[in-house]
């Protein structure tokens, strides 16, 4: 039997097997690939989908599952990435948020600041400082485009009298009403300030002098009309108003505001509550604002320490053994030129302005601090000038009392002289202020004694240790028999009081002798010792 045809049959048909068998086995490979690579594929661009959202902040995007191969370990590295940047983020906004909340605060900390800095507390108008800003401004404008504004100065009348009969608080209510209705008569340019206390001022922009006086007349009739009302009483109150023109020729604010102040106080002196023009030929204005310019330097001396104690000696006519150092203390400003200036040029002014309580101040505690210096063995007298405020200042007197008290300074090294005329004007002042000194053995001159015709009838109530006769009526003893004989009656009068007597304005060796003649016990002058600094006494 052949089986060769047999043979080729099954083998051609074995070769058709093997091919359909390569044939599925190529498909099969190419699906198994194109599957295994669509699945590597899918999770790749899931990854990389995630990665898309995570930069526009999405930390939620879908990932595949993390399978033990590459893609996985891949897919937990970028897990760990987004955790990471999410938690950096977090901890990023929540400063971002902070810092935003802080300099939130502090622009608003800033605002409120610049509003306190430029604002009056109590009534919210514009303060001082800043008033003198706009000024500036204001004059600035006038200079360079030769426009016309004006300045106002405004001093309220009987103010004080609400503070004392009612207290601080209904005075404060007073000022917070007062700009309500003051506010109501200013134009949208203009500026109404609060300087200090019970002083305005207001800024009229683009205003010439004759429409300046109309606005001032305007705020004068309003407060007049103005009533105010608190626990039942009723109060009426003035203003004084000075007015000065801003315009090219005007120097600097400091001008400005002196001479509106000068214009404010002569409306004061010619009876209050009216409108005053600042005019350069005003002669009383002239010496006003001469007076404020002192204002200035008297704050700057005080707080720069240009003030310095003289003293000058008052010697005992009849000497007796072991005679204490008496010496009374005077004021010097120490210029910037180092002149040597005197007070007659600068108490005027202090005593306008309300600075010869502090002038006085001054002199104590550095007389004081001197006191406390003083190592010699020789007992020393150091005789203290008071004015008539001062014998009002209860802060003084404390300090006074606290130093004497803890033997700081010994009561017996101070005499305190005071003129009879601010005694006479504050008499039961001065009785207080003499009696609680007196405890602690300090002693009293009355100054410038005879100057006044109310001297004898008010004598007997001062506790006085001294009485200092008035230099007009020494200075002329020799010449005058009238001066002789008011010398000789003081004197008289003092010894029937058992008061000791010193005569001032000792110029020459006749007027010496002449008062020791009289039985005078002190005498004092530049015959006697010119004023010297105090620290030549140490040396």
């Amino acid at each position: 039997m052949d089986f060769a045809p047999v043979f080729a049959e099954i083998t051609a048909l074995g070769d058709s097997l093997r091919n359909v068998l390569l044939m599925m086995l190529a498909a099969i490979v190419t699906v198994t690939v194109v599957l295994f690579e669509w699945l590597i594929h899918k999770r790749l661009r899931q990854l990389s989908d995630a990665a898309v959202q995570l930069t526009h902040g999405d930390y939620d995007a879908y990932l595949p599952k993390k399978n033990g191969d590459e893609i996985g370990d891949l897919v937990g590295s970028f897990m760990a990435m987004r955790n990471a940047l999410h938690a950096y983020y977090s901890q990023l906004k929540g400063e971002i948020d902070s810092h935003r909340h802080t300099a939130a605060a502090l622009k608003e900390e800033k605002e409120r600041a610049t509003y306190q800095a430029t604002h009056d507390s109590l009534t919210g108008l514009v303060n001082r400082h800043e008033f003198e800003h706009l000024l500036s401004d204001a004059l600035k404008d006038a200079q360079h485009y030769e426009d016309e504004h004006a300045l106002l100065y405004m001093d309220l009348d009987q103010f004080k009298i609400v503070n004392d009969t009612c207290g601080h608080i209904a005075g404060d209510a007073l000022l917070q009403q007062l700009k309500i209705i003051l506010q109501d008569q200013m134009r949208r340019q203009d500026t109404l300030a609060r300087l200090g206390g019970d002083e305005f001022g207001v800024l009229l922009k683009y205003c010439d002098l004759e429409n300046a006086v109309k606005v001032a007349k305007t705020l004068l009739r309003t407060i007049q009309e103005f009533h105010f009302t608190w626990d039942g009483k009723t109060f009426s109150i003035g203003v004084s108003i000075g007015v000065v023109c801003i315009e090219k020729q005007s120097r600097d604010i400091n001008y400005l505001l002196s001479a509106a102040d000068s214009a404010c106080y002569m409306a004061k002196d010619n009876g209050r509550n009216r409108v005053q023009i600042y005019q350069r030929s005003n002669k009383e204005l002239t010496k006003q604002k001469g007076e404020m310019l002192w204002v200035t330097k008297l704050v700057e001396a005080m707080d720069m320490e240009k003030f310095e104690l003289y003293s000058q000696s008052i010697i005992a006519l009849e000497p007796l053994e072991n005679e204490p150092i008496y010496q009374e203390i005077l004021l010097r400003l120490r210029e910037d030129n180092d002149n040597i200036t005197p007070p007659g040029a600068f108490i005027p002014a202090a005593e306008r302005y309300n600075l010869i309580t502090s002038l006085d101040r001054w002199v104590v505690k550095k007389t004081f601090q001197f006191l406390k210096e003083w190592t010699s063995d020789r007992e020393i007298i150091l005789s203290i000038n008071l004015s008539g405020p001062t014998l009002d200042d209860q802060r003084l007197l404390d300090y006074i009392e606290s130093c004497l008290s803890h033997n700081e300074v010994a009561g017996q090294q101070l005499c305190f002289e005071i003129t009879e005329s601010a005694a006479v004007i504050s008499l039961s002042s001065a009785k207080h202020f003499m009696e609680r000194l007196k405890s602690y053995n300090c002693s009293f001159s009355l100054d410038d004694f005879g100057s006044g015709m109310s001297s004898f009838s008010y004598l007997k109530s001062l506790p006085v240790d001294y009485l200092k006769i008035d230099g007009s009526f020494v200075r002329d003893i020799m010449s005058d028999s009238v001066d002789h004989a008011m010398v000789n009656a003081i004197n008289q009068i003092g010894h029937t009081m058992k008061l000791k007597t010193i005569a001032e304005f000792v110029e020459t060796q006749q007027i010496f002798n002449q008062l020791k003649i009289l039985g005078i016990d002190y005498a004092q002058g530049f015959y006697i010792h010119r004023p010297s600094p105090i620290t030549s006494l140490i040396q």
